[in-house]
């Protein structure tokens, strides 16, 4: 800042100065009711309006897809275009730089001018930050809109194929280890071991649903038995784990004498 200009801008601030209010306790009761009017009028919205929650959150369910809040739509699109080991930049390096840069900005730019034109490097800066946010967040919203129509979709075909055949489900993931109707057998991921029957009523009489279900889901490791449930890396649905249940508890009722699991 140059002499003449830094001499001006101290007569101006004195002069303001002597005609102004002082800071205790003019400018802070201001600032003081302002707030508080501001907090008294989010509390009667927050009272008036309610601010509906969606469903429990389920672990389990591989069909969920889950979305920022739009604030966020510029950082979640940046993120796509960094994928992998990239993606510090976009979490850490970039928003770093742009938190540095507005701290070092005072030191910078000393320029007394205030309009944008007269601050041409710091205008234009401002104007390309402020560009590629608004579009990233548009970008980032249209991505999402796509995505949410791609599972509505995928939803609608599964409604339009009907409910998951349990039967199907267990002869395509289950039978190769348990048997095609659950009597058990050689376990193919440990040499030597033998799978017991789960169609007993000693095995199913002794497991609720819930065993039954963390059992899929989770899997037994220490057995050779994977995941199944999507949550944890598997192929099937919560959906289709509830039909697989369904079947296997269809044992149960199974009359004496006939083949187990078949009608």
């Amino acid at each position: 800042m140059k002499k003449e200009h830094q001499f001006a801008y101290i007569r101006a601030y004195e002069a303001e100065r002597r005609e102004g209010l002082p800071l205790f306790p003019d400018t802070l009761i201001r600032d003081a009711v302002a707030g508080l009017a501001v907090a008294l009028i989010l509390a009667v919205l927050a009272w008036s309006f309610d601010a509906p929650l969606g469903e429990v959150a389920d672990p389990t369910d591989g069909s969920f897809n889950p979305k920022p809040e739009w604030y966020f739509y510029f950082l979640f699109q940046l993120l796509r275009y960094l994928p992998g080991d990239l993606e510090v930049f976009g979490v850490v390096v970039i928003p770093g730089i742009i938190i540095l840069g507005m701290l070092a900005l005072p030191f910078l730019d000393w320029t007394h001018r205030r309009h944008f034109s007269s601050r041409p490097f710091v205008s234009g800066l401002t104007v390309m930050t402020l560009t590629a946010f608004v579009l990233l967040t548009i970008n980032g919203a249209l991505t999402i809109a796509a995505s949410e129509s791609a599972a509505t979709a995928a939803q609608d075909v599964n409604v339009a194929t009907g409910p998951p055949n349990g039967r199907a489900i267990y002869a395509a993931q289950c039978a190769a280890c348990h048997g095609a109707d659950g009597q058990g057998g050689p376990n193919l991921a440990v040499p030597g071991d033998i799978i017991p029957p789960i169609n007993s009523m000693e095995y199913l009489g002794t497991r609720d649903d819930a065993t039954l279900r963390a059992i899929i889901e989770k899997g037994q490791p220490s057995a050779g038995m994977g995941a199944y449930a999507t949550a944890y890396g598997g192929p099937l649905s919560s959906a289709e784990i509830d039909a697989l249940i369904d079947h296997i508890r269809s044992w149960e009722s199974a009359p004496e004498g006939s083949p187990v699991g078949l009608p």
